[in-house]
């Protein structure tokens, strides 16, 4: 609880320990220690506790710039922390959706590229796991003018050669479900509703949803008074 108190200087606002959701989540990360199914029980909680970009309201001012940049940081690094235990807990066809909108999100940052690839080859996707490698590997040399790590570089080999290493352990028979911070991004083969702003057009929609006969140059016709 905060509380406002006045004084001979003016007001001080009296913060309880516990109140700001910053300091909590930071306590959690400090938490999050033991097996990972500890580790993914302390830190899910906390990471499912943000609401959009720390201190947005106030990025014109200079603190809150800094202090946002070392949370964001400190957020990133609680998410792979809690990707490391799900894929050492066999999650890792679960969570590739999450993993693959962040490591979008954050192309030149390794740790989640290198996740992202052993998710995808350990949930048999093998040639998707080789082409984010390449991807990633190609955007640090073009990019930043840097070589990969040696880990990040030496998935292309372990991919083409099945390293026996990189499968990890068995995959979760439970059904795949929805991470607790997976970007809620459309689906790019979702049918749509109609187009609000697409209007007048009829007549041509009715002809490109008319069947076609073998032969026929154009779709049929198929609107009322037209011969077919």
């Amino acid at each position: 609880d905060a509380i406002l108190a006045s004084g001979s200087g003016g007001y001080r606002l009296a913060i309880g320990e516990g109140a700001l959701d910053a300091a909590r989540f930071e306590r959690a990360v400090q938490a999050a220690t033991g097996s990972p199914g500890d580790v993914e029980r302390v830190l899910l909680p906390a990471l499912a506790e943000w609401r959009g970009g720390a201190y947005e309201e106030f990025a014109h001012l200079s603190w809150a710039r800094h202090e946002a940049l070392r949370l964001e940081e400190l957020r990133l690094a609680a998410q792979e922390r809690v990707f490391d235990a799900q894929l050492a807990l066999g999650r890792h066809a679960e969570i590739v959706p999450a993993l693959g909108a962040l490591a979008s999100a954050h192309p030149l940052r390794e740790g989640l590229q290198i996740q992202l690839v052993t998710a995808l080859y350990r949930s048999g996707r093998q040639a998707e796991a080789l082409a984010v490698q390449r991807r990633a590997t190609a955007a640090l040399v073009d990019d930043l003018g840097l070589d990969p790590s040696p880990e990040l570089a030496g998935l292309e080999r372990r991919i083409l050669h099945h390293d026996p290493t990189l499968a990890g352990p068995p995959g979760d028979p439970a059904p795949v479900r929805a991470h607790p911070f997976a970007a809620r991004l459309p689906s790019p083969l979702q049918r749509r509703g109609p187009d609000p702003s697409f209007v007048g057009r009829s007549g041509e929609l009715a002809r490109l949803d008319a069947p076609r006969l073998p032969g026929d140059d154009h779709p049929r016709d198929r609107r009322p008074g037209r011969p077919t």
